[in-house]
Formats: C-alpha cells, sequence, structure tokens
C-alpha cells in the first residue's frame, strides 16, 4: 500500500507569517526550541510539542490538508526548514544546513508524539478534559445545520407548579403563563 505524502510546499511561506518564528531565526535560535535546558533539539515529549504548537500547527494544517496522518520524512522538512532560516535571515550561513536538520528531526519527534497520543484512546485524569474534547470535535466537524431541540410545553410547566399559580393572558402575545408573584410571595 503506498503511503500519502503531505504537500509541504507552502511550509515556508506559513512559517514566514508567523512572526515569532521569524523572529526566533532572526536571533539566531532554530525553529523549534528544547524545553530541556542545555539540549539543543526538541526530545519529542508534549512539553515540547506545547512550546512548539505554532510551528507544529503550519505542519499539522498541511497534513490535513493532503489529508494524511503520516509524518513527513525528515529530508523533506529539513529541506523546507532551511528554505524558512534563508528568508528569515539566519545569522550564521555556515550552520544554516545543521540547524535546518536538527529542526527537522525535532519536527518529526514532536510529530511522532503526537500522532501516537492522538491514537492511543487513554481516558484523561481532568474531569474537564471530556468537556474540552467535545469542544474541540465540535470546532473541527464540518458545518452542518443541528437539529433544533423541540420546545417544551409551557402549560406543563405550569401544571406541574399546583394550583397557588394561575395562568394568565399577557398583553403582548396573548399567551398565558404563571401570574406574577407578590412581593411577599418571592421572599420565600
Amino acid at each position: 500500500m503506498v503511503k500519502r505524502v503531505a504537500d509541504l510546499t507552502d511550509l515556508p511561506l506559513k512559517w514566514e507569517s508567523i512572526r515569532a518564528l521569524r523572529i526566533q531565526a532572526a536571533r539566531g535560535l532554530g525553529l523549534f526550541v528544547s524545553t530541556v535546558p542545555g539540549q539543543a533539539g526538541c526530545l519529542g515529549n508534549l512539553k515540547d510539542c506545547s512550546a512548539n504548537h505554532e510551528a507544529l500547527k503550519a505542519i499539522l494544517f498541511l497534513m490535513t490538508k493532503s489529508r494524511t496522518i503520516e509524518t513527513p520524512t525528515v529530508d523533506a522538512l529539513s529541506e523546507k526548514g532551511k528554505m524558512f532560516l534563508e528568508e528569515s535571515n539566519y545569522p550564521d550561513k555556515t550552520s544554516l544546513v545543521a540547524v535546518a536538520h536538527r529542526d527537522a528531526w525535532s519536527a518529526k519527534r514532536c510529530l511522532t508524539t503526537l500522532k501516537r497520543k492522538w491514537i492511543r484512546h487513554e481516558m484523561p485524569k481532568d474531569k474537564f478534559a471530556d468537556a474540552k474534547e467535545d469542544i474541540a470535535v465540535a470546532a473541527l466537524a464540518p458545518d452542518e445545520p443541528e437539529a433544533a431541540p423541540e420546545p417544551e410545553e409551557p402549560l406543563a410547566e405550569v401544571e406541574s407548579m399546583g394550583s397557588e399559580v394561575e395562568p394568565v393572558a399577557t398583553e403582548e402575545s396573548g399567551a398565558s403563563g404563571p401570574a406574577p408573584l407578590a412581593a411577599e410571595d418571592r421572599r420565600r
């Protein structure tokens, strides 16, 4: 079976449109920054993924556009990283290829970590994680009109209140609803 490969032709332009990445490259730092002190490249842990989310988001967008979950090759990422570093005026031209290759491996590690995390179906420890995931799924879902919930019967609500409340017609709509409570009844 042939693997589908992501089309990364627009990747340097996507990275170029992110101001923080341009500034980072112009200062002489790589495209991907490690969260471990003293470490040059990313290790591919979740902390590194969250620290480099902007660069990863551009790659993931192009992977989604190409409809593939296969991580791009290191050679393809290295070539695009070199193009980005050249365009963003990386100060040390002699180490450009080495930094681009290091960034390509960092991206590959982070993408592989995200892919493995996505494939593994785990129960989150955070009680709000399910709600966050539902929001993310709803945001990424195609725009389809949702079925409107059926309105509840207003008379059923009035009947459940008992004999204390009598339906009164309102002037605006002519519909019946619960009678307004007196000031002493509101305090209870």
